[in-house]
C-alpha cells in the first residue's frame, strides 16, 4: 500500500492541482481580455451619445436613466440633448448598482473627452431589497456561503459557467422571502451608507474630470402607490441629504411631476412612458438652466 500514498503520488497530485489552477487562470484571463476588448470597442457607441455641441453631460443611473422600456432614443437624456443641443452620454444601465456605475464610468472615461456635468440618479438597485418601505430594515448579515458566492461572482469564468448551466437546466425565478423586523419603521443604515459612498465616489470622478456633479431625485407618480415608488421616496430623501451635506446641486425632479397624468407612467409606477421621459428631460433642462 505504500506506493499509493508515496512521494511520487503526492507529487502527481500536486502537479495536477497546479496545472488545473494555471489552466483556470488562463481561461479567466482570456475571458477578461475578450471582455475588455469588446467593452472598449463598444463603450461610447453603446452610451447613446446625442446632441451636436454645447455643454457635455454624462448621465449616470439605472433603468430610468437608460430609458427602460422605451429605449435610449426616447429616454430623458436623449430629450435633454434634443431640446438643448447639449452632447449627452447616456451611461444608464438597468439593474446595476452604484458601485458598478462608478466602475463603468472609470472604464469609459478615456473616450468621453471633456465633460462639463455629471448627472447622477442612483441608488434604486442598491436598495431594492426594501420591498416595502413600511418595514425598512437592515439586511441579514451575510453568511459564509454568501461571502463565497460573492467572491466567485467576481470571476468571469464562474459567471460564464452559471450562464451555461442556466441554459442547459432552466428554472423559474423566485423571489426570496423577507422577514419583517420587529421595528418596522427603522431606517436602513445599509442603504444610506451605499448611497453616501456612491455619491462620494462620483464626486471624486467629477473632480478628476473637472466637471460638476448634479444629484437627481427620482420622479414619483402622484396617482398610485407601489413598492418601487416607496423605495424611490426613501431614496429621494437620502439623495437630497447627500447633496446638501456635500454642497452639490440637487435636481429635484419630483417638482416637475406634481399633477401630471397617469399616462406618464407604466404600470409598475417606477418606469416612465415616452411622454414621461420627455417631461423628465425637459425638467432636467430647466433645473440645469437650459430650459427649452
Amino acid at each position: 500500500m505504500d506506493h499509493v500514498t508515496g512521494p511520487s503520488t503526492a507529487r502527481r497530485w500536486a502537479f495536477s492541482l497546479v496545472a488545473m489552477t494555471l489552466g483556470l487562470a488562463v481561461v479567466e484571463g482570456g475571458f477578461r481580455a475578450v471582455g475588455a476588448v469588446l467593452g472598449t470597442h463598444q463603450s461610447i457607441r453603446s452610451a447613446g451619445v446625442s446632441g451636436s455641441g454645447g455643454p457635455v453631460v454624462v448621465a449616470v443611473g439605472d433603468s430610468v436613466t437608460q430609458g427602460i422600456p422605451e429605449g435610449r432614443d426616447h429616454g430623458w437624456p436623449a430629450r435633454l440633448a434634443a431640446s438643448t443641443g447639449a452632447t449627452v452620454h447616456n451611461l444608464g444601465a438597468a439593474g446595476r448598482g452604484v458601485g458598478w456605475m462608478v466602475d463603468d464610468l472609470d472604464r469609459r472615461r478615456p473616450g468621453l473627452g471633456s465633460v462639463d456635468i455629471i448627472v447622477a440618479m442612483v441608488g434604486h438597485n442598491d436598495c431594492s431589497y426594501l420591498a416595502d418601505l413600511a418595514s425598512i430594515h437592515m439586511p441579514d448579515a451575510p453568511t459564509v456561503t454568501d461571502r463565497v458566492r460573492r467572491g466567485l461572482r467576481t470571476l468571469t469564468t464562474y459567471r460564464v459557467l452559471l450562464q451555461v448551466v442556466a441554459r442547459v437546466r432552466p428554472s423559474e425565478a423566485t423571489v426570496p422571502a423577507t422577514t419583517r423586523p420587529a421595528d418596522g419603521t427603522r431606517q436602513s443604515d445599509h442603504c444610506r451608507t451605499m448611497v453616501a459612498a456612491g455619491v462620494d465616489a462620483l464626486a471624486a470622478r467629477a473632480r478628476a474630470l473637472d466637471a460638476e456633479l448634479v444629484i437627481a431625485t427620482y420622479p414619483l407618480p402622484a396617482h398610485r402607490d407601489s413598492p418601487g415608488q416607496r423605495v424611490n421616496q426613501f431614496l429621494d430623501t437620502l439623495l437630497e441629504e447627500a447633496a446638501l451635506a456635500r454642497g452639490l446641486r440637487l435636481a429635484d425632479t419630483r417638482l416637475c411631476f406634481v399633477g401630471t397624468p397617469p399616462s406618464d407612467w407604466h404600470q409598475d409606477g417606477v418606469h416612465l412612458t415616452r411622454s414621461g421621459y420627455a417631461r423628465l428631460g425637459d425638467c432636467m433642462a430647466e433645473v440645469l438652466g437650459w430650459a427649452p
